[in-house]
């Protein structure tokens, strides 16, 4: 059975091997994308990338755009003239001209998205249908007075149209010349240049260049790139000297030219039919060759060093800049441990058994199954590292050997219970006790042992000399220059002296990427440390302090874990569960460097589902807020998430993958909405920062509360003021009557005329006075007189006046007589008069 798994592995890699293995990962694309993942057509024609970081892609099926996650397509019904589109040309306002196959020309701004057709289409249009037909416009000039000017790849000269409306082209007569001898360049006023060709002999053509054969001219610094669809040859400016020729056979094998002038490099490309693309410098020296299984139309590097190559019926092919490469023959197998054989390969071990050696193409082949070590959790394998005899392990637990890093002398044979010397002598055995040995290095003429998270120094017979408790697991050593570096799981990389003192740590807290480290490699001055969170380069200052470097996820490592290290010859391996990762130590500060442009903004506002220019004086009903916001990139969709955080509401960052942040019922106040943009935890360009204000509803403003306070204290000032006065007024006249009544003497007395005769009364004695009609009835404790006179006139008789009030229209009563008062009447004895409504507030001047 074992024999027949291994038939089996040895097959299904041999197949892997074979086919597809030939390239490595850094020459194969990233990713492709087709119809079925929203591309509206796959025969592409011109890629570009806007102000804005969009990438737009031009195609048989009209055009579409590209944020790193979706395409959206723009074709006839959105206004564009032609289904058919070429080329873009974007202008220094950042509106995109763009090219069609029926000449038809048409723009649109990425701020706004409208399409616009140029306004003398007209004319070109009938150009194209009458002279014409196969004209297929390039190097596009708008100028601004909207004049338009192009070259064409099967016509010579330039078709122009004036900002009248004028056109103008040259069309040359097949018929008397087939080849030309001398190649004239026009410029026009502007110095935009334009190939004429005259008749000739065929002799003195480069071979080629037909007259009738699809031609394009692209202009450089220096020079002028002339190609066919046979040949091309760059010229000189100046005196249009021939400085290199290439020609590619009588059969057409170029399907475009352009000039490649992106992040900064300067050059051009030629895309091959079925032989991908070719990009050279401004002297013609070839810097990549790639898709070379595909028929390549265009080739475009955006801002991120990403590379978009457009094809003939197959779709659009992206390529991550990252220098970090896979071997392929990896991919998809978790690599546990690497190592170097003794003619110098690269060999890795895989979780299913598997050992392979890489050769000098990088493809993998298959050497052996070895076995794994349940208790160090490690693959090992003994024959390739520094000797072919295979070396059986004498653990009867199935543990195999592990070998000491320093390849300067024979390395020690470590097992989980052995160490072994160079004549498999046993120096130090765990058997029997629950010593479990994980590493040993020389040190000088003796040894150290990994063993746990114990460190253990040994003589050369094996005895052990002191040892140094960590604290924490050790699962890998290395010594250099005495010291001892020790990986563990917990605490970093911990530094030792001979005498097992700890003199320097490396963990999170000095900038490395985990404590949890797999192992560490020394390289000259360099210590690699490969961990559970990427790999982490170290050296010492010139003051001693240590400078980190590190590459993660975010870097272009295929998984977050790297598990071993290696380097030969300038080249740095690293085993991880997505493959066997690789990069060039030259390479290192391009991998680690920053991307200083980051295309992330807000795309919209909504209030209550409508759309607003920011989220100012709001009222309080419209506090369903919505905000929409986008980062483009497209070397790490994967690896994109977003934090946001409401300032005066929650503090506290939120993460999500959606590119929307929604509030449905925000309470009244004033706060500060900030998103960031994170690619693989790490915020990435300016967050964007939004303020917001929702004012309350007016009966929960200041104002209205003080409105409202201030009208009750008013009421209640007034009510108070209102019964106070009428109090006072009635303790007033009290007082009065009373200080009145001790100052008169003590009979007060008043006459009135009686049936003809003077009548003394006591107005003490009165009780109440009573009228009807012209006459008054005054009733006292004794008596009672009718005397003709008004009841209105009556307290002008009396001596004392504030001791009556007047209770009904015809009674007035003496105040000290009222014995019993009610809300709406008073008693005098046994006597009870109504008040009446308009003398009720006199009620008030009667004190019981």
């Amino acid at each position: 059975m074992k024999n027949l798994s291994t038939a089996l592995c040895v097959f299904l890699f041999g197949i892997l091997t074979v086919l597809p293995i030939g390239f490595i990962y850094g020459q194969s694309f990233t990713v492709k994308y087709l119809i079925s993942d929203g591309l509206p057509s796959q025969e592409i024609y011109d890629v570009h990338q806007d102000k804005n970081g969009m990438i737009w892609i031009a195609c048989d099926r009209g055009i579409a755009s590209f944020d790193g996650t979706s395409f959206k397509s723009y074709g006839l019904i959105d206004g564009i003239p032609s289904n058919m589109v070429f080329e873009f040309f974007e202008q220094s306002d950042g509106t995109i001209w763009c090219t069609t196959k029926e000449l038809q020309l048409f723009y649109f701004h990425p701020d706004t998205l409208v399409f616009r057709n140029y306004k003398y289409n007209d004319k070109l249009l009938y150009a194209y249908e009458n002279s014409i037909q196969e004209a297929e416009p390039r190097a596009l000039v708008v100028g601004n007075d909207g004049s338009v000017k192009f070259r064409t790849l099967w016509r010579s000269g330039t078709i122009s149209v004036s900002k009248d409306g004028e056109l103008s082209f040259e069309v040359p007569d097949l018929t008397k010349a087939i080849y030309y001898v001398e190649r004239k360049l026009v410029r026009d006023k502007s110095g935009y240049p334009s190939v004429k060709h005259l008749p000739g002999d065929e002799v003195t053509i480069p071979e080629g260049f037909r007259f009738s054969s699809r031609q394009h001219l692209i202009e450089l610094e220096d020079t002028y790139v002339w190609t066919s669809q046979m040949a091309y040859q760059i010229l000189r400016k100046d005196n249009f000297e021939q400085v290199q020729y290439k020609y590619f056979g009588d059969r057409p094998v170029i399907l475009n030219v352009g000039l490649n002038d992106g992040n900064g490099s300067k050059g051009f490309w030629i895309g091959f039919m079925h032989n991908g693309v070719k990009v050279y410098d401004q002297k013609g020296r070839l810097k990549s060759h790639l898709a070379k299984d595909y028929s390549a139309t265009t080739y475009f590097e955006d801002s991120e060093g990403g590379v978009w190559i457009g094809t003939h019926g197959s779709g659009l092919l992206y390529y991550s800049k990252s220098k970090l490469r896979l071997l392929r023959s990896s991919l998809g197998a978790e690599i546990y441990s690497l190592s170097i054989d003794d003619v110098g390969r690269l060999t890795y071990m895989t979780n299913q058994h598997l050992v392979f050696y890489v050769d000098e193409k990088l493809n993998s082949v298959f050497l052996k199954q070895t076995e794994w070590n349940d208790i160090l959790g490690q693959y090992y394998f003994s024959n390739e590292t520094f000797y072919n005899d295979f070396i059986r392990s004498e653990n009867e637990n199935g543990s195999s050997l592990r070998f000491s890093d320093n390849r300067s002398r024979f390395p020690l044979f470590v097992s989980s219970s052995f160490i072994f010397d160079q004549d498999m002598n046993i120096l130090l055995t765990s058997r029997g006790t629950r010593r479990l040995m994980a590493d040993a290095e020389y040190l000088g003429s003796y040894m150290v042992v990994a063993s746990e998270k114990s460190l253990l120094k040994i003589d050369q017979k094996g005895n052990e000399l002191k040892r140094k408790n960590l604290g924490v697991k050790i699962v890998e050593l290395d010594v250099h220059n005495d010291l001892i570096y020790c990986a563990t799981k917990g605490k970093g990389v911990i530094i030792l002296d001979k005498n097992l003192r700890v003199v320097d740590r490396i963990d999170t807290s000095k900038g490395a990427p985990s404590n949890f480290v797999f192992e560490v490699l020394i390289d000259g001055d360099t210590l690699w440390i490969a961990s559970t969170n990427g790999l982490c380069k170290a050296f010492k200052r010139t003051n001693g302090e240590w400078k980190l470097e590190n590459i993660t996820l975010k870097e272009g490592l295929p998984d977050r874990e790297v598990r071993d290290i290696e380097i030969i010859d300038g080249t740095v391996f690293l085993a991880t569960r997505g493959g066997v990762c690789y990069f060039e130590q030259s390479d290192w500060k391009e991998i680690t460097k920053e991307e200083t442009r980051v295309y992330f903004k807000k795309v919209d506002l909504l209030v209550n589902g409508s759309s607003r220019k920011n989220f100012l004086d709001l009222s309080h009903d419209e506090n369903q807020l919505e905000i929409q916001y986008n980062l483009i990139t497209f070397a790490n969709t994967r690896k994109l998430n977003f934090r946001y955080k409401l300032i005066g509401f929650n503090d506290n960052w939120e993460i999500t993958s959606d590119r929307r942040v929604v509030y449905k019922s925000l309470p009244p106040g004033k706060y500060e909405l900030v998103i960031q943009a994170l690619i693989n935890g790490t915020p990435r360009g300016n967050p964007i920062r939004e303020k917001i204000v929702i004012h309350p509803a007016f009966y929960n403003q200041w104002w209205f509360h003080l409105s409202l306070w201030s009208f009750v204290v008013l009421v209640i000032w007034l009510f108070f003021k209102y019964r106070i006065l009428n109090y006072n007024r009635g303790v007033i006249q009290e007082i009065l009557r009373q200080i009145l009544r001790r100052l008169r003497p003590e009979k007060n007395q008043f006459i009135v005329r009686c049936d003809g005769r003077d009548v003394r009364i006591v107005s003490e004695e009165v009780i109440y006075v009573e009228s009807s009609r012209n006459y008054i009835t005054i009733y006292t404790t004794s008596n009672r007189y009718v005397v003709r006179h008004k009841i209105s006139d009556f307290t002008s008789l009396v001596p004392d006046p504030l001791e009556y009030i007047r209770v009904k229209r015809s009674v007035i009563v003496r105040v000290d007589k009222v014995t019993e008062k009610g809300v709406k009447s008073i008693k005098l004895g046994d006597k009870e008069f109504k008040v009446g409504k308009t003398y009720v507030e006199n009620l008030k001047k009667i004190e019981l």
